[in-house]
This record gives C-alpha cells, sequence and structure tokens, in this order.
C-alpha cells in the first residue's frame, strides 16, 4: 500500500488537497463520537538567487547536475491524521504525510518527506512505529521555532549554494569538489542519516519538569516496506544500523515568565562496512574497490535556551567525533577524526512579524565524502571540511494561513587550505498553511 501512495503521489495530494477543503470548512477537521479526522498542509512557493558571484563559480556548463543558478521552486506537502480513542482511555491515530516538489529542489533524496506512522497515547507515554522523525526532533532544543524564515543557516541556503556552483573548483573542467559539511545543528541520524527510517519511537509522561524518550532505528537504510539489499555497489554508503537514540529535557516556566530550557540527545550504534575508491580514476573505470570497515556511532549534543515576551536565544553544541569514519585509516594524519559543531541563534517574534540570526561553525574530517560525478565514495588524504555560515531571516504572518519571508545568507566553506569557497545567498517566498 505505501509502495502505491508513492506511486500515485501527484493523483493523491491533488485529491487531499480538494478533500482538505471540506474538511477545513468544519472547525477541528471531522468529529464523530471519539474518532477524528483532520488534514493539514503547506505549500511553499521559493525564489532564491546567489550574489556576491566574485567568489561563487558560476560557470556551470559543463557541470551534468544542470541546475538553474536562479529559479522559482515548488514545494507541497499533506498530512492526513486519524485519531480515535478506546474503552481504555487509550488514544491511538495513524499518520500519512505525502510531499511533492519541484524537479531538483532538494540535492538529497532525504529530505523529500513521505512519512507514515501508528502511534498509541496513554498514561505510560506516547508510542510511535513507522518511518517518521526521532524522538530527538521533539526533545532537543526546537531551533527551527526560534529561527524565521526557512530556519536561518539550518534551512534552504545550502541548496542555493549547490545551484550557484559553491562546491564547484574554478578550474578549467568546473568539476564539482568533494565535500562533507556539517550545515545543521544535528547529530547523523536526525540530519539525513536514517531521519525517515523505519523506528519505534518512545516518549515518556512528563516528571518534575522532564521529558525523556528514546528511538529504536534497526536500519537507517529502509525505509516504509523497501527492502535495502547490500550488494557491493549500494555497500559503498555504509549507514548505521542497531541504533539508539535517547533524549532528555528539562524545561521550567519562573514566576517572572521567563521560560528555561536544556537539552541533552545521544546516537549510539553499529556502522556498516564500506566500498571506496582512492582515486577519482579508479572510480570512473570502477576499478580498484576497496572494502573497509568504519567506526560505530558515538554522538552527543547539548543545548540550552531561553525565552521571554517574544525574545528567544539558544546555544547548541555537537559531538559527532569518529563516527562513521574509516578504521583503518592511518593515512589521515592532517585533520585526524573528528566532526563537531556550535550553533547560536536568537529571534524576536511579535503579533504576525517576527526576525532572527543564526551562526553557525562547524568542522568534519576524517569521512568518505561522496563524489557527485561517479556517485560513489573516494578516499581523500586531506578530508577536513569547514563551514562557517550566518543568516537573517524575517516573516509576516497575513491572517492565518499565508506567510511571506525574506532570508539572506553569509557563508565560508573551506576543504583545508586548499580550497575556500564563500558567498551568499538571498531567498524570497511564501508559505501558504491549511
Amino acid at each position: 500500500m505505501f509502495t502505491m501512495i508513492m506511486h500515485n503521489k501527484k493523483m493523491i495530494l491533488s485529491s487531499l488537497w480538494f478533500l482538505a477543503l471540506f474538511l477545513t470548512s468544519a472547525e477541528g477537521g471531522i468529529i464523530y463520537n471519539d474518532h477524528s479526522i483532520d488534514l493539514s498542509g503547506e505549500v511553499h512557493c521559493q525564489y532564491g538567487v546567489g550574489f556576491q558571484a566574485n567568489v561563487l563559480n558560476n560557470n556551470l556548463s559543463i557541470s551534468s547536475e544542470g541546475y538553474p543558478q536562479n529559479h522559482l521552486n515548488t514545494n507541497t506537502s499533506i498530512k492526513l491524521s486519524y485519531e480515535g480513542k478506546n474503552i481504555s482511555n487509550l488514544d491511538y491515530g495513524l499518520q500519512v504525510k505525502i510531499g511533492a516538489r519541484s524537479p531538483n529542489y532538494h540535492i538529497r533524496k532525504t529530505n523529500i518527506k513521505n512519512q507514515i506512522k501508528g502511534y498509541l497515547k496513554g498514561r505510560f507515554g506516547h508510542i510511535e512505529i513507522g518511518n517518521t522523525a526521532p524522538v530527538g526532533n521533539k526533545i532537543e532544543i526546537s531551533t527551527q521555532s526560534m529561527a524565521r524564515a526557512t530556519g536561518g543557516v539550518n534551512g534552504d541556503w545550502r541548496v542555493w549554494a549547490e545551484k550557484n556552483g559553491a562546491f564547484y573548483k574554478s578550474d578549467v573542467d568546473s568539476h564539482p569538489i568533494n565535500m562533507v559539511i556539517l550545515n545543521a545543528p544535528k547529530l547523523p541520524i536526525a540530519l539525513d542519516e536514517g531521519n525517515n527510517a523505519n523506528k519505534i519511537n518512545f516518549i515518556a509522561p512528563r516528571i518534575n519538569n522532564f521529558t525523556f524518550g528514546f528511538t529504536y532505528i534497526p536500519d537507517c537504510k529502509i525505509s516504509g516496506i523497501n527492502y535495502y539489499k547490500y550488494t557491493p555497489r549500494k555497500q559503498q554508503y555504509g549507514g548505521y544500523k542497531k541504533i539508539l537514540q535517547p533524549a532528555i529535557k528539562y524545561e521550567k516556566v519562573l514566576d517572572n515568565k521567563i521560560k528555561f530550557t536544556l537539552a541533552l540527545l545521544g546516537e549510539f550504534g553499529e556502522a556498516r562496512d564500506v566500498r571506496y575508491y582512492l582515486s577519482l580514476k579508479d572510480a570512473l573505470n570502477a576499478v580498484n574497490m576497496i572494502a573497509g570497515s568504519r567506526n560505530s556511532l558515538r554522538a552527543w549534543q547539548f543545548g540550552l535556551g531561553t525565552e521571554y515576551n517574544g525574545i528567544s536565544l539558544a546555544a547548541i553544541y555537537g559531538d559527532i567525533g569518529k563516527s562513521g569514519t574509516l578504521k583503518e585509516d592511518i593515512y589521515n594524519k592532517k585533520g585526524g577524526k573528528e566532526g563537531k559543531y556550535l550553533y547560536l541563534c536568537s529571534g524576536y517574534s511579535q503579533d504576525n512579524y517576527g526576525v532572527s540570526v543564526s551562526y553557525i561553525k562547524s568542522k568534519r574530517s576524517g569521512t568518505l565524502p561522496n563524489n557527485r560525478e561517479t556517485q560513489s565514495l573516494i578516499y581523500d588524504i586531506n578530508s577536513v571540511y569547514g563551514l562557517e555560515a550566518i543568516s537573517v531571516g524575517a516573516d509576516y504572518r497575513i491572517g492565518e494561513n499565508c506567510v511571506p519571508y525574506i532570508e539572506a545568507t553569509r557563508f565560508v566553506i573551506r576543504e583545508c587550505k586548499e580550497y575556500k569557497s564563500g558567498g551568499g545567498i538571498m531567498t524570497a517566498g511564501v508559505k501558504f498553511v491549511l
């Protein structure tokens, strides 16, 4: 059934939007006895442009990517929810979320959020089963609620940076570089290594201002009913299995109405072996592929935040360590094996408008980057990648359903000391919320 939904996504989206008009005519959806059906969604139109072109490599004519540099994109998502209660006062339900985007809107397929989950709620807590977001997305410091527009440095700027050639060397061939950057305050599983994988989520009841939960993921490469067979070709991309993500958060509202939040998140799991090449030439000819073992997933993140009278501040530090790096990598002497990031965000919202400033500085080294030209992992002795970016965003809510916004991001990317790219990305758009 899930596979049928994915193949007929456009038709289903159209049908659901017509159904949405009917459901939303009754406030709160359709309610019958102890059962309810609700439909929500979003249409997001966005235009992006790269400025400071002297530091961006705009000659992409030879690139096989073929992205337009400045282009209008659309993104639509629909969420259908069903909820009921049984005789033991347990809430249970089902949610299906389907998304459709313009061609090449997002580079990574993991950002196409087609999700389905079932859940059960009671005095014992909340249990979810399906391919949905892990509990860390709910229990961590919510930077997306603080950062306005598309979420600052955690938003869409990277998509437009790639379209404007930020990850291409400015030589005669204008070929893509191998790069792994941490552009969001997320650990590997929450970022893109299994955000939509099949999983079990549990969130315990809140006790003395503490909320605890955990996620278990059998395999980050399996989503829906799809079986991911590990052929030598697919094994290149590694991934993790038997993953546990515990999270705990402390929230307290003081007498002066200042809200204070602390959150700690961890990720632990086994790393699958990978197959990679030592050079671009070997990858192009598909010869001399090497099998390698990777270090297990051991990562953690700590964040703190405060909110008062529309003003919000947050700081997050994450440490990925050696997670996912090669165990036998004895050649990487320059950068070692590490991954870490520091994220700062401040926001202000009042009535219908909001503004925010967010900043990130990160470093990742010792990884096996995926070469977009050959779609394979290529070992790089100098694989040290750094990012520093700052975003300013503003939005304004018109009525209940329309939110226009504008956002500007300035970034600098470094690959060791041999390559540096930077520039600015301006995005403007409007979100129609159902």
